[in-house]
């Protein structure tokens, strides 16, 4: 599994952090909620991160797990969602801040009710399939573009021979990856805008792999089998198998 596919795929709820135009429903005495539309700009990810830093880890695993549904309803307006702004504002915070963040979002998943985390693995499992997809249909695009510069290349090394810039002239973009992001599920092209919005190909290589480490570290403790048996008791035959299959792919353990 690729960096950005473990830090927004497998733990979503561990760096999705928080998704839709809702508020916090679990409140502490003296903390106001946290409004819908109430940040907007630059610094609007930035103050919602602030506020998360400063809650216990089961409201933000719940908050971040209530309002992920948000990303899956027709026409939601993205960019007023805190989790975009917080995708926005993840490369400007230290690493110190984005590792407080996940530990407290993972460590707030175990003290969860179980139908919940039940509710958080599928979440989990769905989005990796969808970056692992993702990337697929990225590289395919990557390919197709690369073909067609090769082929003008071609072309254009003897302008005068029009017979050989008619068999050489550039395919038409391949229109299957386009179709494919355009006609997938809500949840598919406001994810991976979500991911695109983080732009982790702008963090340094050590952070990206310090936090997807840190990932890790927090899915293997939660993978163990006192934390896992009743999450699976709450799941299908079917989402069992994947669940496994997944924490298998993903090395958190072993056959």
């Amino acid at each position: 599994m690729s960096v950005p596919a473990a830090l927004f795929g497998f733990k979503f709820v561990g760096v999705g952090l928080a998704s839709g135009p809702g508020r916090f429903r679990m409140e502490s005495p003296g903390r106001e909620r946290v409004q819908p539309g109430v940040y907007g700009g630059p610094q609007a990810g930035h103050a919602v991160l602030q506020d998360l830093l400063r809650r216990p880890p089961a409201e933000v695993a719940a908050w971040a797990l209530e309002q992920a549904g948000s990303l899956s309803k027709v026409g939601v307006n993205l960019e007023q969602l805190p989790i975009f702004q917080v995708a926005g504002a993840l490369n400007a915070v230290p690493l110190e801040s984005k590792q407080a963040l996940i530990h407290s979002a993972i460590a707030g998943f175990s003290q969860l009710p179980a139908p919940k985390r039940a509710e958080a693995v599928r979440l989990a499992m769905q989005t990796t399939s969808i970056v692992q997809k993702a990337e697929g249909l990225e590289l395919q695009h990557r390919m197709a573009m690369e073909h067609t510069a090769a082929l003008n290349r071609l072309a254009n090394l003897d302008r005068s021979d029009a017979r050989s810039r008619r068999s050489t002239q550039a395919p038409p973009p391949d229109l299957r990856t386009t179709s494919a992001l355009t006609d997938a599920p809500p949840l598919v092209q406001n994810f991976l805008r979500v991911i695109k919005e983080a732009r982790f190909e702008q963090m340094p290589p050590a952070e990206m792999t310090c936090l997807a480490q840190d990932v890790q570290k927090e899915v293997v403790h939660l993978a163990q089998p006192q934390q896992l048996l009743d999450v699976v008791s709450e799941l299908e035959p079917e989402e069992r198998e994947q669940l496994t299959k997944a924490l298998i792919d993903s090395k958190i353990v072993t056959e």
